[in-house]
């Protein structure tokens, strides 16, 4: 596994607990690339639409186009992985003490 792929590992995580603590639970991606930066996850936008689109194809959330963002809505597969409760291939576990 590269560092590329440890980081994309622990930044899709971050997007889940985002989108989780969200209380609509979704997010445009340009906020999500914001929040993500304040967590020392930063990247830049390009990323996080790639890495939104790769957790939609797992089924994980799911995304809406509008002009000019792609919003991020999590799904309850999504949650899970968030709260600790499944894994997945490609997303970082989330340490439960």
């Amino acid at each position: 596994m590269t560092t590329g792929d440890v980081l994309a590992s622990y930044r899709r995580l971050a997007i889940l607990q985002i989108l989780n603590q969200d209380t609509d639970f979704r997010m445009n991606d340009a906020l999500l690339a914001t929040v993500l930066k304040t967590q020392n996850q930063g990247a830049p936008l390009a990323v996080v639409r790639g890495d939104l689109a790769w957790l939609e194809a797992q089924g994980l959330l799911a995304t809406e186009d509008l002009p000019g963002c792609t919003v991020a809505i999590l799904r309850r597969a999504g949650a899970d992985i968030a709260e600790g409760l499944a894994g997945y291939p490609g997303i970082a576990k989330l340490a439960l003490d």
